[in-house]
């Protein structure tokens, strides 16, 4: 089930800091979380290494413009032929990271932009109302 959607089509990285920096204004713990393929730490920070998307882990919970995803292996779902080789792993955002997202993204709207929405998400997270989306061929109840 390929998504085309802004937030997904190269703005993902743009989304998860906009998302994991209104966790963090509303005191809640977030850690953006990226499936890539960077054989060592290295690569990952020379940008050696090609980046399949981006989500936020918010107090355990993994969170991307879908809303609530069940599990890691669930965070390449949206994509047609998600990649063997991608590898999951979870940053502290910082100016680092974030240069690396907006470097390694075909980002066309600013995480300024998605503010507003990522609010809602949190807020909804807390009220408890984040719901896993629906799987693959599953029928809306």
């Amino acid at each position: 089930m390929a998504i085309r959607d802004s937030r997904f089509s190269g703005n993902c990285g743009m989304f998860a800091i906009a998302l994991a920096r209104a966790a963090q204004a509303s005191g809640r713990g977030a850690m953006i979380v990226i499936a890539h393929d960077a054989r060592t730490r290295d690569h990952f920070i020379r940008g050696q290494f090609h980046l399949y998307h981006v989500a936020v882990d918010i107090d355990g919970v993994l969170c991307d413009a879908r809303g609530h995803i069940a599990t890691e292996r669930d965070i390449l779902s949206f994509m047609a032929s998600p990649p063997e080789a991608a590898r999951i792993d979870r940053f502290l955002l910082d100016g680092d990271l974030s240069v690396i997202i907006r470097r390694k993204t075909r980002w066309t709207v600013s995480f300024e932009k998605y503010a507003g929405e990522a609010e809602r998400l949190v807020q909804g997270l807390a009220r408890g109302s984040i719901l896993a989306p629906p799987r693959p061929g599953s029928r809306p109840r």
